[in-house]
């Protein structure tokens, strides 16, 4: 199952993703099994060079019901240079040693882990996220360009940010927790036309200057 079926077929609400990936959002009814079932934060992350297999079973451990709890949102960027790779897992803010839990759940988090063979040194992988959050507010805004993070820019800096792409300059602008494009020298000028970003989970494409705007 290739990442668009799985965005589509899980009940995950999408935080951000990938120019390729598919729009979709659900809400999950079961509850999260952690060890404090009460959590109503947590995150969970892979640094890997092998994204399609890294869904798959992401897919999979969230369909088992090791990963429902209201809204589970998700998240999929590329990552530029040579980075540990790595599967952690973040509850209410705190980093959780799974390697050392004898539960089912930390036994759960290391099979996948050793699938994926991490921890380990990559070149260029990509970062994907399955978390829950307290509010949709924007709160990072990530620009990429070619499949590589460029820029990351906090919404609350109210200031213009210019990017050159393949088709010419692109300038987006951020005020009061909004972000848009305001000019572009790209031919049809569709991502002008996109509304801002105001929440996680908004983006902007501009395809001709390969081009992409995500807020997180």
């Amino acid at each position: 199952m290739d990442r668009r079926d799985f965005l589509k077929t899980s009940a995950l609400a999408i935080a951000a993703g990938s120019l390729f990936s598919s729009v979709a959002s659900s809400v999950l009814s079961k509850t999260l099994r952690l060890e404090d079932e009460d959590a109503d934060l947590f995150s969970l992350e892979a640094i890997t060079d092998n994204s399609d297999y890294a869904v798959k079973l992401l897919e999979k451990f969230a369909k088992d019901g090791w990963l429902k709890y209201n809204t589970i949102k998700y998240s999929e960027f590329p990552v530029s240079g040579n980075v540990m790779g790595d599967l952690v897992f973040i509850k209410n803010n705190k980093l959780v040693d799974y390697t050392k839990s004898q539960n089912d759940f930390g036994k759960k988090l290391l099979d996948i882990r050793k699938e994926l063979n991490l921890p380990s040194m990559l070149n260029n992988p990509v970062r994907i996220r399955l978390y829950t959050d307290n509010d949709s507010n924007l709160k990072n805004i990530i620009v990429v360009h070619r499949g590589k993070i460029i820029k990351r820019i906090s919404p609350d800096s109210n200031d213009i940010y210019s990017f050159n792409g393949k088709s010419g300059k692109l300038v987006l602008g951020v005020n009061n927790g909004n972000a848009k494009i305001t000019e572009t020298e790209c031919r049809h000028k569709i991502c002008k036309q996109m509304n801002p970003l105001k929440k996680q989970g908004d983006y902007i494409a501009c395809i001709p200057n390969e081009i992409q705007v995500f807020a997180e």
